[in-house]
């Protein structure tokens, strides 16, 4: 193997290295934004059930509209990357 085969071969695996090293920190980032958003929803949850029985369809509709802002974006990345 001539020695410039080898440099190209080396810059391959190299540039096929850093795109999955940036995969796995976009896939690293979108789990902690996606477990912040499960503990804010804990959260909710559990002022709903310290709340009184005239705030609780209040509190659950918030709940319902974030929880809704969360996933849509999910299941539609699902569903695009199943097509």
């Amino acid at each position: 193997m001539l020695e410039q085969e080898y440099l190209e071969l080396v810059n391959q695996l190299k540039e096929s290295f850093d795109k999955k090293e940036k995969e796995v920190e976009n896939i690293k980032e979108n789990y902690f934004a996606l477990f912040k958003s499960l503990i804010s929803v804990y959260g909710v949850i559990r002022i709903i059930d310290d709340a009184n029985e005239e705030d609780k369809p209040v509190l659950i509709e918030i709940i319902r509209e974030y929880l809704s802002s969360i996933i849509s974006p999910i299941i539609n990345l699902s569903l695009n990357s199943n097509e």
